[in-house]
């Protein structure tokens, strides 16, 4: 009987060890937006599938259905370089890259409700599910404002191992205690980083190098259902996809519009790609490029290998528990 209880549970660890391991995620291309944009940087997704791209050359934020229809547009007083969307009440808050530059926040009808300056440009925001912002500027400082512009806290010297290097693209994980972001030197051939900072401890890490070998501006999104981290190089015109500890899932810049597969070529479809946005209510990920497009892709579950696979395993567990059974009823 001993036996046949660690025979089952030996198999039970394998079963709940393949579901662990078919969290993953693969991507698929669906669609492209032509000419909707003017000059696109930021793109973001409300609890309703909507999307929203900042329009820098128009400074214009502008609002499409989930299938890439044209709604609202919304003027903004300078042009902006990200935006995001507070999952408290819809408010869209927008940063420019002017000096010093505002943080203006809007309804989601594009009605101004207030605006505030900041202490240094910014290529960066994002909102925290209480309607906190949190904006990163150029200058490697994260700070985190209340809804309406009171300064709650910030986090400084995020990058001490170079003074060139700056902070682009910002997003906080599920759990919103850690901040993700891009350090880029524009003046190295080499310093592309995504980075970690832990908002409750103001410890900073290095989560993993980027392909982008020239310090350009990027941006990152979080698919809230997994913790998988979104990073579009606008250097080099790729979308690396990697989980919460810094290991790189995935890496794509063109596809196959037939069978909608992604890979990796010498020479991809990307332009210069700018802003990126998961949507993990619809597994939907949207892509920017600075050449009037948005990209749409699709998130889809783990090859169904590894449901046969899980599959086969829990037809392991029934046979042994009968197995278990049968030998304490004989006993």
């Amino acid at each position: 009987m001993l036996q046949a209880l660690v025979r089952y549970s030996v198999v039970l660890t394998f079963v709940l060890s393949a579901i662990s391991s078919a969290a993953a995620e693969v991507v698929s291309y669906v669609d492209t937006w032509t000419g909707v944009v003017t000059n696109p940087r930021g793109v973001e997704v409300d609890t309703s599938g909507n999307v929203y791209v900042a329009d820098y050359g128009a400074k214009l934020i502008r609002k499409f259905s989930s299938t890439g229809t044209a709604g609202l547009t919304m003027s903004t007083t300078n042009g902006p370089i990200d935006l995001a969307i507070s999952p408290a009440d819809g408010s869209i808050f927008a940063v420019d890259v002017s000096w010093p530059g505002l943080v203006e926040k809007l309804t989601s009808n594009g009605s101004s409700l207030t605006s505030w300056a900041k202490a240094s440009p910014s290529l960066a925001v994002a909102t925290d599910s209480s309607g906190n912002v949190y904006v990163g500027t150029d200058n490697n400082v994260i700070t985190k404002y209340g809804s309406t512009g009171t300064k709650l806290d910030d986090w400084t010297g995020l990058d001490t191992t170079t003074t060139t290097a700056y902070l682009c693209g910002l997003a906080l994980d599920p759990t919103e205690t850690i901040a993700y972001w891009i350090n880029c030197d524009p003046t190295s051939s080499s310093y592309c980083y995504l980075m970690a900072t832990d908002l409750s401890t103001d410890t900073t890490t290095v989560l993993s190098a980027l392909l982008d070998s020239k310090g350009s501006r990027g941006q990152v999104a979080v698919d809230t259902s997994t913790g998988n981290i979104y990073v579009a190089e606008r250097s080099a015109k790729v979308v690396e996809v990697f989980d919460n500890t810094g290991s790189r899932i995935d890496y794509w810049n063109t596809w196959d519009t037939e069978t909608g597969e992604v890979s990796y070529a010498d020479t991809g479809t990307f332009g210069s790609i700018f802003g990126i946005a998961v949507d993990s209510k619809t597994d939907r990920v949207y892509v920017v490029d600075q050449a009037s497009k948005v990209f749409v892709f699709n998130v889809v579950p783990e090859p169904s290998t590894s449901i046969m696979l899980v599959a086969g395993l829990i037809g392991l567990v029934v046979l042994e528990r009968r197995r278990a059974k049968q030998i304490v009823t004989s006993d």
